[in-house]
């Protein structure tokens, strides 16, 4: 039809070969966000729990605060600070934009870990004293130890770590950023950036479900989490994109693509 009246398509992209995505993610959160959390991946779940007992923490940002989403997506994206910072101007005079950070608390993160680090220790004691006084050390004790032994070594890993992230950054880390646009009763994922030095942290996990919780509080019926790609295109460097925003059960929309 729109080709009969003189258009020009330009095609089925599959990535995100134009300036707007053929596809989105969509979460209806008009529902009780307990039934939310729910239905999220199960992974995902493990994931935002695991976040926030080591510490992770969100932080409701503002102007100032700004750069350390530029920073994260300085690479991602071309637009300069200016534009991040013309939009937030922009949408703050009318009431509609949130800005979100996930801030590592690293005293709370090594306070955790040495937690979990005096249990495996206190349970490889335990194992060790079995073993002395079981002469016929079964095999399924035996590999117990050896498991025990196996966490033993990376908690102390991790316990080392996070002795010197408080010692390097006693003010705590940033290490993800939200900006969402809220439009009548959907908010959007405007923008989002993550440090990948700390990927493991899933802060951007523990975020994004935040933001959900809140918003479906407030009465907002959907959560657009942005672009995506074709999920048949083969070959597909955005898989893990595509995973993410589905892991907190969205619906994919298709849009009709690129006219003119």
């Amino acid at each position: 039809n729109l080709k009969s009246l003189d258009y020009h398509h330009f095609g089925y992209n599959n990535f995100f070969e134009s300036h707007k995505p053929r596809f989105e993610a969509i979460l209806d959160i008009n529902n009780n966000y307990l039934n939310l959390f729910r239905n999220i991946r199960k992974e995902f779940k493990t994931k935002i729990r695991s976040s926030e007992i080591k510490g992770v923490r969100i932080i409701k940002g503002n102007l100032d605060d700004l750069d350390y989403l530029i920073k994260q997506v300085s690479k991602k994206y071309p637009r300069g600070d200016a534009y991040f910072k013309d939009v937030y101007k922009y949408f703050s005079k009318r009431d509609m934009v949130d800005y979100y950070y996930a801030k590592l608390d690293t005293k709370i993160h090594l306070e955790t870990i040495k937690k979990r680090y005096e249990q495996e220790e206190n349970n490889n004691n335990l194992l060790n004293s079995s073993i002395m006084n079981n002469h016929n050390n079964s095999f399924k004790l035996i590999n117990k130890k050896i498991q025990s032994d196996n966490s033993f070594t990376k908690i102390r890993n991790e316990l080392i770590k996070a002795t010197n992230l408080l010692r390097d950054y006693p003010e705590g880390i940033i290490l993800a950023s939200v900006l969402v646009i809220r439009i009548k009763d959907e908010v959007y994922l405007y923008m989002d950036g993550f440090d990948n030095k700390y990927k493991k942290l899933n802060a951007k996990h523990l975020i994004i479900w935040k933001l959900i919780e809140k918003y479906s509080k407030l009465g907002f019926k959907t959560f657009n989490l942005g672009g995506m790609t074709n999920i048949n295109a083969e070959n597909n460097r955005y898989a893990g994109l595509n995973e993410f925003k589905l892991g907190f059960n969205s619906n994919i929309y298709e849009y009709i693509g690129d006219f003119e």
